[in-house]
């Protein structure tokens, strides 16, 4: 008799197994709900990346009647950026760090989806495509489809740019 209440106040293996399984569930709905967040996150601060660099770019056309000249690359590379300056003060019109943006290991400036290799730029064109007058600046944005290894690629409609709206 004594055996029996022991056996009944224990949790069997399928018991345990089943708390185990709704667990896992559980944190794979958390950890989906996670990775949506921050790549929410990601797009948001390449938007305000995005605008950071227009609007320097934009104060070094006012204050010396030009855009800066466009790299052979299509990367805006830390030379472009440290040339950004007002041309009485030699203040940057851009201080990276304070919009979050970084180089890679090639001083070229990198977007929220830099991967440490090969993907993950800020891209510009001077005279832009979309924007004749002025420029085109964009980064392939979280899926970097269209980036075809060592040069700007095709864009689609994930693309983060200064012309549309995401």
């Amino acid at each position: 008799m004594r055996d029996r209440r022991y056996r009944r106040s224990l949790f069997t293996l399928i018991e345990i197994l089943v708390v185990m399984v709704i667990i896992v569930v559980l944190a794979g709905v958390l950890m989906a709900g996670t990775r949506a967040v921050f790549d929410k996150m990601r797009k948001s601060k390449a938007e305000a990346q995005i605008q950071a660099i227009t609007l320097a770019f934009e104060s070094h056309y006012n204050d010396r009647g030009y855009y800066p000249q466009q790299p052979t690359s299509g990367k805006i590379p830390k030379s472009l950026i440290d040339g950004v300056t007002n041309s009485s003060t030699g203040q940057l019109y851009l201080n990276v760090k304070d919009v979050g943006l970084s180089y890679d290991k090639n001083d070229f400036l990198v977007d929220p989806w830099f991967d440490g290799d090969d993907k993950g730029f800020w891209y510009y064109q001077c005279p832009g495509t979309h924007n004749v007058e002025k420029f085109d600046l964009w980064s392939h944005g979280a899926d970097q489809d269209g980036y075809d290894g060592n040069s700007v690629g095709t864009l689609d409609v994930n693309d983060i740019t200064n012309w549309r709206r995401n």
